[in-house]
């Protein structure tokens, strides 16, 4: 696994954070848009175990949860949660492969998308699991489709 510049990490998730709080998550396809942190986080686990890839997606979790959550902080936990499974599974996962990266991302959004219900569950939040069951396979089909042209374009 190559090394990668901590520059490089920052411009990454600066632009996930930047699409995610633009106008494009005004404006969602089918109710849902993707996941662009999420994405970049699996993205750059491929490329790189640098420990600044976990902590860009707890602080960009932590930026969205100020700027766009109902609790700030619970995309962190998220984030970090993910960051937990993928640390563990991810040395084992074929990097160069591109369904191995949508593979990843998939399951990465159903995880997300859980502990996210998770912990708002456990802060009273009115969300139903019917409205996480009914809004994940277009969330999952969003962040697949994101993942796997992004990593095209990067080969």
């Amino acid at each position: 696994m190559k090394r990668m510049r901590v520059s490089h990490i920052i411009v990454a998730y600066g632009m996930a954070v930047l699409l995610q709080t633009s106008w494009l998550s005004t404006y969602p396809l089918v109710g849902v848009t993707a996941n662009f942190v999420l994405c970049a986080l699996v993205l750059l686990r491929a490329v790189s175990s640098h420990p600044a890839v976990y902590g860009g997606a707890v602080l960009c979790g932590l930026l969205i949860d100020l700027s766009l959550g109902l609790y700030v902080g619970v995309s962190a936990l998220a984030y970090l949660s993910v960051c937990a499974v993928l640390h563990v599974v991810s040395d084992s996962l074929n990097p160069h492969n591109i369904l191995t990266s949508v593979a990843t991302v998939l399951w990465a959004t159903v995880w997300y998308e859980v502990v996210y219900w998770l912990i708002l569950f456990l802060f009273g939040s009115p969300y139903h699991g019917a409205y996480l069951a009914a809004r994940l396979p277009v969330l999952m089909l969003a962040n697949g489709v994101t993942t796997g042209v992004v990593k095209g374009m990067l080969r």
